[in-house]
């Protein structure tokens, strides 16, 4: 478990009451951080009672819920010579996962200890299912095998081999699973026997975009709309136009479905397929599929955001920005890559313990009830060095730039409320603006933002998290107009000038 930055107090579990099994519902302190390094983006985790499972690179990692310790890593010694992308379920006390090179995995889900491998005809399409006692693993997009997780024996006498190739990974829901293949069918098996239930033809599928069961209904997309079928026969039961591409899967809590759409919106309908809010824009683009976690909605997006909303709303209710543990540097062009980091899977929930991932192999877990924060966010200006000298006008040539300052405000424990952020200049409240790489500028441009007259000029950037917690931050410049302004950099060159030295932060 990683150190942190920030006050995070955790509490004992013995003192852990029944209010610890409520979900969150709402901003939460960071409990622990855990991460693996990691080349490749690992598949999704899996929480099972007390216990998240992680495949990351080439191991599979048991840590404690409550703590982020671990409990065991699969292997103990060298890792497998191959890597492991599409997670970990877990059924009958075995942990089954496979790897990039067909093989598959069992072991004691309590110990770690191997139980069993097999070689598979090709690679897992998608990831390992459950299915009433057996895990479902789709050998390409063809065949669908049962696998009884205690031994790794075939469950059924032959694999089921589909006419069509599947256009997503199949999905499951007790004793059924459903495969849509490349004619536009879907088709729901019986995952006792392995024998075909009934299937449906239906318009407009996409690839890659996977059907959800919730109950009794199993909902997915046909073009722009969104289709609910009854799982005991494929009859529809509802239908709603989302009016625009459909991205992932849909998110189902009691009679809500949330969609998330390809311009950035996250939309949600009832069971008639009437919308309940208006489109909530997203600002970026969705990461992965939404999921309902304590009767909100949360997506994940491009911008390294994990987003909670309430769907009756259609309001943010908390937001967190996930970032590399190590800041990235610049490449040989003299980019430095936006400071974000952007999760691999939908979060998970379990208790009142919410887990997101991030595609570097990081685990954060938030919870109410084991994670304390006492401490506001935190905030660095970045641009120019606090202390300096700088041109402060906004009068500049062609081939200058207006005088700006950056800063890094950001809150590791809850995630900074990023409408509370306010930056004040010699007693004067600026506006900001934030940039693509989540810092918030400030540019001297004569209009939102006037110029400064000579001399000493203190900075405050005031700033709130999530939870409550307000923090002030302060900075000093020396404006000199006789200092020549901020130079346009040459092609793969620097700016010169607008600023002499200064202290450090």
């Amino acid at each position: 478990m990683t150190s942190r930055t920030k006050l995070v107090l955790v509490a004992a579990v013995s003192a852990f009451s029944a209010l610890s099994w409520a979900q969150v519902s709402g901003p939460a302190p960071l409990s622990w951080k855990w991460q693996q390094s990691t080349s490749v983006v690992p598949g999704p985790i899996k929480v099972d009672g007390d216990t998240v499972y992680s495949a990351v690179g080439r191991r599979v990692y048991a840590l404690d819920r409550l703590t982020g310790n671990q409990k065991w890593r699969f292997p103990m010694g060298e890792g497998l010579q191959a890597n492991l992308i599409t997670g970990v379920v877990v059924n009958q006390g075995v942990a089954v996962f496979a790897a990039d090179n067909r093989m598959l995995y069992g072991v004691d889900a309590n110990t770690g200890e191997k139980k069993w491998e097999k070689v598979l005809e090709t690679n897992v399409y998608g990831r390992p299912v459950v299915s009433g006692k057996f895990v479902l693993i789709a050998e390409g997009t063809s065949s669908v095998l049962a696998i009884n997780p205690i031994n790794g024996e075939p469950a059924w006498a032959e694999p089921v081999k589909l006419t069509y190739p599947m256009l997503s990974p199949v999905v499951a829901s007790e004793n059924d699973f459903f495969a849509i293949s490349d004619n536009s069918e879907l088709t729901c098996y019986t995952s006792l026997t392995g024998k075909q239930r009934w299937k449906v033809r239906l318009a407009q599928l996409r690839f890659g975009v996977e059907p959800v069961v919730s109950e009794d209904t199993i909902y997915l997309f046909s073009g722009e709309y969104v289709l609910g079928l009854a799982t005991q026969n494929g009859a529809r039961r509802m239908q709603a136009n989302a009016g625009a591409n459909l991205l992932f899967s849909p998110a189902i809590y009691k009679d809500i479905v949330t969609v998330v759409t390809d311009d950035a919106r996250l939309l949600s309908f009832n069971r008639s397929g009437r919308a309940i809010a208006a489109p909530l824009p997203l600002g970026s683009q969705a990461m992965n599929a939404p999921v309902y976690v304590g009767g909100r909605v949360i997506v994940n997006t491009v911008n390294g955001n994990m987003n909670m909303i309430d769907p009756f709303t259609a309001q943010f209710v908390w937001n967190y920005t996930l970032k590399p543990t190590v800041k990235p540097k610049a490449n040989d062009k003299g980019v430095t890559p936006p400071n974000l980091m952007v999760a691999s899977t939908p979060v998970v929930a379990s208790g009142s313990t919410l887990i997101l991932a991030g595609q570097d192999g990081q685990l954060l877990a938030f919870d109410p009830n084991t994670g304390v924060d006492l401490t506001g966010p935190e905030a660095k200006m970045t641009f120019p060095p606090n202390g300096a000298e700088m041109y402060g006008q906004s009068n500049v040539a062609q081939d200058q730039i207006q005088p700006f300052f950056l800063f890094d405000v950001s809150d590791e424990a809850c995630g900074l409320k990023g409408d509370t952020v306010k930056v004040e200049i010699d007693g004067r409240q600026m506006v900001h603006q934030m940039t693509k790489d989540g810092q918030y500028a400030v540019v001297i441009d004569g209009r939102q933002n006037r110029g400064f007259s000579d001399g000493n000029k203190k900075i405050i950037v005031t700033s709130t998290d999530w939870l409550g917690n307000v923090s002030k931050h302060e900075f000093f410049v020396t404006i000199d107009n006789a200092i020549p302004p901020f130079k346009r950099a040459a092609s793969g060159g620097s700016n010169s000038g607008g600023f002499g030295g200064g202290r450090d932060n």
